[in-house]
């Protein structure tokens, strides 16, 4: 099996999918990719070294392959004359800037290489969580389906907002080739925690800890088993969606910690059983962010608890696409 998982910043691959990476690493090869780990003119680099060297010490856990690729996340970016595209927390959770517009279609151009050849991908699902999710999505639904306007049309799903045309992007991905442009690939290594600061300004703002209204947890999760009321079978050693007959099986992650709506029609949420102290352990390394979002690593940790179930019944939800 050979996977790759599409995280728009780092510790969203962790947070969300901490605790399925060991298994994940067990069936085959793994590559996380993290998009938005940048930095601008405008910003100072500390923060952003910060979480970077947070993130590389807590994939280093795992057996994987790491690739960053170094583009500023929304709070990040500006116009022309040094204005913020996104002032302000709430403005992230909102449609991409008119001026993102074009950074799907280069963002797919990174990513197509990336994802040539995968068994499964795995995304964000971006529905009501953060504009640099949404454009992950899109951008790598737009690589994964032939014909660009089709893809754009495709990646308007649910929570997924397509920019208003015209404008340029702030970042300036490089062009399609053997490998993204400018990417950067860490080698697998253990990492240790390293020291805790304020955290970065312009992040991820959520509820903590949330639960999405009305989601029932099975009270014994299987492999690939699907929430009760909502018909369907798991995705294990199956093909979920895809993007046509010899395309990658494609599965969508809760983000952690939004508390995401259900997409609605043509989805199926499912769950399957979690390590959750591996999901943990990873997790408290991005130290910043524990303390800057949670105040300190057991509130982080009650906060996973109440989104995974306790640590012997921990599952890991996503969605996939009904077949058509």
């Amino acid at each position: 099996m050979n996977r790759l998982l599409l995280a728009p910043h780092p510790d969203d691959a962790v947070w969300s999918c901490g605790g399925m990476l060991t298994r994940w690493c067990a069936e085959g090869e793994l590559t996380v990719v993290t998009v938005f780990d940048g930095d601008t003119a405008h910003s100072g680099d500390a923060d952003t070294a910060r979480r970077r060297a947070e993130d590389a010490a807590a994939l280093g856990r795992w057996p994987l392959r790491s690739v960053t690729l170094g583009l500023p996340e929304a709070a990040l970016r500006h116009d022309a004359e040094g204005r913020p595209l996104y002032a302000g927390p709430l403005a992230l959770r909102r449609a991409p800037h008119p001026l993102d517009a074009t950074l799907i279609g280069r963002l797919a151009a990174l990513l197509r290489p990336l994802t040539a050849g995968r068994d499964e991908i795995l995304l964000p699902l971006a529905v009501r969580t953060h504009v640099d999710h949404q454009l992950v999505r899109s951008a790598t639904e737009a690589a994964l389906t032939a014909g660009g306007a089709g893809a754009r049309a495709r990646a308007t799903g649910p929570g997924v907002t397509r920019p208003g045309a015209g404008g340029h992007a702030a970042a300036e991905p490089g062009a399609e080739g053997p490998g993204p442009a400018g990417a950067r690939t860490t080698e697998p290594r253990v990492g240790q925690p390293i020291a805790a600061g304020p955290g970065a300004a312009g992040t991820h703002t959520a509820e903590p800890g949330a639960t999405r209204p009305g989601a029932t947890r099975p009270a014994a999760v299987g492999a690939g088993a699907t929430r009760p009321g909502v018909t369907g079978v798991g995705t294990t050693g199956a093909r979920a969606a895809q993007t046509g007959a010899e395309g990658p099986r494609v599965r969508y992650y809760a983000e952690f910690p939004y508390a995401p709506p259900s997409p609605g029609g043509g989805y199926r949420e499912h769950f399957e059983g979690a390590e959750f102290g591996d999901w943990l352990r990873g997790a408290l390394v991005y130290e910043s962010q524990v303390r800057g979002m949670f105040g300190g690593a057991a509130a982080f940790a009650r906060a996973l608890a109440r989104r995974t179930g306790p640590p012997r019944r921990c599952t890991w939800n996503y969605w996939t696409q009904a077949a058509t």
